[in-house]
């Protein structure tokens, strides 16, 4: 009984439960007879919509197996019988669980038994399989096992051992960082361990340990005939301790005897590499010979480090593996044609950056590899940065189901980007090419993308994310198209009537539409427009120098990612240049204490990796330039190399120590927003605009500026105008003006949303021109625009309240819609009143013009020691170090600044605004 009320428990807090850890019971009931659905009418050979299909689900959903023959009754009973199903993250294992309740009822009803006990067992022992990367996970999902067998015991028996069933480890990492782990079953039957031996000298051998290579022969011979064996049989509950003890001892022996043969094999590799360019090096001292060598010092150090991790993790307890290898502790699965179903909720976060986070994501080299071969090979968008969590676990698991003989059934609930997003383009197609059917239920909620939306109301987690259901299904044979089946629950429906939506499935079909993919792999949005005929500014293709013509532009870029921007923008330059050589210093005495490193500077992988390489900084004072960090929000950077994570190709826009002669359209490719644009001609940030695609006029080659319009471009506007007096910076104007113009953006929105932008030839390329022209001048001098005069100050109330943010005033209008009211107040109470309300029409993404000032002159809010001690905020040590040394904003200081910006933008807004109405009165676009 008290195992039964545990149990329920469990469940019940599912349910109420919104995190991202766990999935509410009614969608794992959904998921798990979905799945079962669909596999159990693959064996069947019919589709889950057919009559047969029907009379399964009837089965699993109501236990009524009256409509099947006989026949169908024993293939599916052995079907269910020998059904392999694998959650990768099983969290409190509500997977498995789920899993376990379906499966169970269906063998209850089809083998006409009621030993529920007999049959939880056979279906733990034969079907459920599970690993998740926290121990005390597991532990709980092995908790959770174990009491489902207590509450069906009639008598008390001995429980069966499920350290090997229900596994800590890795999904994501089959590996040691970027080695892979192979493990050969048929080997290790034969007693024949992969040897190190003849790799090293005999001195080497003895740096690596040879007991541990002992030990591992020893156990095996002790162990029995077939060591792995001792896998299956560990399952059984009737085994001594000793024989259990001993068995352990022997499957986690030879685990870490595999992980250390792969990395003696990798460093014997690297030694043998770095001999070779040694000796070739001192035969032929080049600079290139000498730079290969350096490369090889660094991955021979590195590989003689991962061995000394491996000495630090086997002789630590041992809990939390840093990789899990699939084909050792899963062999009987693999060896047997795969997994039929994997199942799950994989973690949402993107990867990060951050080094001083201790929760920071784990970098995955082999998957990122992967990805890299096939989502981003596959997808024509700039930014492909599809390295997020679920990304991993969708491409682990596709590359399961395509290997593996069983052709699995991939049923994930996860972030829902994979459908729409432009970045996510190369995944929908490596789904279309590789698998038969793919059926998706939208369950919605992206906070980001519709401010209506609140995730504790809208979001089935009660996140900020989009979440969907997909169940992936490989193809049958000689099937050669792609069936997609979608549905989605309404944009702005309650977390309730989601799982009302969800829970519809055991008494109606799903609704769900066929999608034919466009060629350009969007499956939502499709767009019916003549946006392919017109005139590409950019491609990767032109970029990469593959083609020579075809676009306006030949080279564009994302804006400067700095990884740390809090250190290196500051609006005051001295106190930027305090807080560069605070960094650089820290850096420095790091490099020269290698014993470890402290956190009290952000750390990145790129500045560990020239740590490893003890590569010394120094400060550069050319290196302080101006940046658009925001629109009409300038900010000092440290424009460096070595603290800029990623510049990509902004040096050739604008080239270090080299003063600025630039100008460049920036346009904002993130899907989830309209179409924004704005002029520069200084560094732009990635989020900028959104995530920032900067086109240049210009660009340098070895110092020199060349045109970056294309000579096909000039040509094109030319031929089409019947004008040589066309020129390249004409054209940069009039695509300028285009991209501003509200009919463009309406007409073109969906894809927009989809692709870089292209541009159509409009009748007045002069006038086209020169408001591009102006709008480029009002956006990049904002600064000595005039200011508008009717804007006055308004004085704070005697006992205003300081708060940490601006705000604009709103109001209702008749219709009840928000309005602006003309005010802002600023955080000191005091404000401005008389602002156009038509100033607000100019936005940028989500915000006014204005907005974005207001959003940017704020001081940091950094959490307090009193916070930190109560646990309601979390404080990093590099954080604390600003917070206590660098955190000089005060708005008071800036506040002169910000009214008059505030004018300014107001005119700079008013005439944007004013030029827009003009553009849509224009005839013959």
């Amino acid at each position: 009984m008290l195992g039964r009320i545990f149990e329920q428990l469990i469940e019940d807090n599912e349910k109420d439960m919104q995190g991202t850890i766990y999935t509410p019971f009614e969608v794992v009931r959904f998921m798990c007879r979905h799945s079962i659905l669909l596999h159990l009418s693959r064996k069947l050979g019919v589709e889950p919509d057919s009559d047969v299909g029907e009379a399964i689900k009837r089965l699993i959903v109501d236990g009524d197996a009256a409509s099947l023959s006989d026949d169908r009754k024993s293939t599916l009973i052995d079907a269910l019988k020998t059904i392999k199903i694998l959650d990768p993250a099983i969290g409190s294992g509500a997977f498995p669980m789920g899993m376990l309740r379906e499966l169970l009822h269906a063998r209850l009803v089809l083998e006409k038994t009621d030993d529920v006990e007999r049959l939880k067992r056979e279906i733990i022992r034969e079907s459920i399989y599970g690993v998740d990367i926290d121990p005390g996970a597991v532990d709980i999902a092995r908790l959770r096992f174990f009491l489902s067998l207590v509450v069906d015991a009639k008598i008390p028996e001995p429980l069966p051992n499920l350290d090997f069933k229900i596994m800590q480890g890795d999904s994501l990492s089959e590996a040691f960082d970027d080695v892979p782990v192979v493990f050969d079953a048929a080997e290790y039957r034969k007693h024949q361990l992969p040897t190190s031996d003849g790799l090293f000298e005999s001195g080497e051998l003895e740096r690596l340990n040879k007991r541990k290579r002992k030990s591992a022969a020893q156990i095996m011979k002790e162990s029995g005939s077939d060591v792995l064996g001792l896998l299956s049989s560990y399952y059984d509950p009737e085994r001594s301790s000793d024989k259990k003890r001993m068995s352990r001892e022997a499957i986690e022996e030879l685990e870490l005897y595999t992980v250390r043969h792969a990395l003696e094999s990798d460093l014997a590799a690297k030694q043998a590499e770095f001999d070779k360019l040694e000796y070739k090096a001192r035969k032929d001292p080049k600079p290139s010979t000498e730079k290969a060598r350096d490369k090889a010092t660094e991955a021979l150090a590195l590989s003689r480090e991962r061995l000394t991790r491996l000495d630090e993790f086997e002789s630590s307890n041992r809990r939390e593996r840093p990789w899990f290898l699939w084909h050792y502790y899963f062999h009987d699965v693999f060896e047997s044609g795969g997994f039929d179903i994997i199942i799950g909720n994989p973690p949402y976060r993107a990867n990060q950056e951050n080094e001083n986070d201790q929760a920071k994501n784990k970098v995955y080299p082999l998957v990122y590899q992967r990805i890299k071969d096939t989502f981003v090979a596959k997808s024509t968008a700039q930014k492909t940065k599809v390295y997020d969590l679920f990304s991993c676990f969708f491409r682990v698991a596709m590359d399961f189901a395509l290997e593996s003989e069983r052709r699995s059934i991939v049923s994930f609930i996860t972030n829902y980007a994979f459908i729409a997003a432009r970045t996510y383009d190369g995944f929908r197609k490596d789904v279309r090419e590789n698998f038969g059917r793919m059926t998706i239920v939208n369950l919605g909620g992206d906070v980001r993308s519709n401010p209506r939306l609140s995730g504790p109301v809208n979001s089935i987690f009660g996140i900020q994310a989009g979440v969907a259901i997909s169940f992936i299904e490989p193809k049958k044979p000689k099937q050669h198209t792609f069936k997609l089946l979608y549905t989605a629950t309404e944009e702005e429906a309650k977390r309730e009537e989601k799982i009302e939506f969800i829970d519809r499935y055991d008494t109606e079909p799903l609704p769900l539409l066929p999608i034919t993919p466009d060629a350009k792999e969007n499956w939502l949005n499709q767009s019916d427009s003549d946006f392919q005929t017109l005139i590409p500014l950019c491609s990767k293709e032109t970029k990469l120098g593959r083609v020579s013509e075809g676009t306006v532009f030949e080279l564009f870029s994302l804006g400067v990612v700095t990884n740390r921007d809090e250190w290196v923008y500051d609006f005051n330059r001295e106190t930027l240049k305090q807080k560069i050589q605070f960094l650089i210093n820290a850096y420095n005495s790091e490099r020269e204490n290698t014993n470890q490193i402290v956190l009290d500077i952000k750390w990145t992988r790129a500045v560990k990796n020239d740590l490893n390489k003890n590569k010394k900084y120094s400060f550069d004072e050319r290196s302080l330039r101006k940046s658009h960090y925001r629109p009409y929000t300038i900010k000092e950077l440290y424009y460096s190399k070595e603290l800029n994570e990623m510049r990509y190709q902004i040096p050739n826009f604008f080239p270090d120590f080299q003063s600025e002669d630039n100008s460049y359209i920036m346009i904002d490719v993130n899907t989830a927003h309209s179409l924004s644009t704005l002029g520069c001609d200084i560094i732009g940030d990635l989020h900028t605009l959104g995530d920032t695609c900067c086109l240049p006029l210009y660009r340098y080659e070895s110092g020199r500026r060349v045109d970056n319009i294309t000579d096909w471009a000039l040509e094109e506007f030319r031929t089409h105008y019947g004008d040589d007096s066309i020129t390249k910076e004409d054209i940069f104007h009039y695509v300028y003006a285009v991209l501003h113009n509200p009919a463009y953006r309406k007409k073109y929105e969906i894809d927009l949303k989809q692709d870089y932008p292209r541009v159509p030839y409009y009748k007045d390329f002069a006038r086209w021109r020169d408001w591009g022209r102006e709008l480029m001048e009002l956006h990049i001098g904002f600064e000595t625009v005039s200011a508008h005069p009717g804007i006055e100050t308004v004085p704070a109330p005697a006992k205003a309240k300081e708060t940490k943010t601006h705000s604009a005033g709103y109001a209702k209008d008749e219709n009840g819609d928000r309005v602006f009211d003309g005010t802002v107040t600023f955080c000191d109470g005091s404000g401005l009143k008389g602002i156009p309300a038509e100033a607000f029409d100019y936005r940028l993404g989500n915000k006014s013009a204005i907005e974005w000032i207001l959003d940017q002159y704020v001081a940091p809010s950094y959490p307090t020691d009193e916070e930190v001690l109560s646990g309601k905020r979390k404080i990093r040590e590099d954080e604390r170090v600003l917070r206590d040394n660098f955190n000089t904003f005060r708005f008071a200081d800036y506040k002169d600044k910000v009214i008059d910006l505030i004018r300014r933008v107001a005119t700079v807004s008013l005439r944007t605004v004013e030029v827009q109405k003009e553009m849509e009165k224009e005839e013959g676009m």
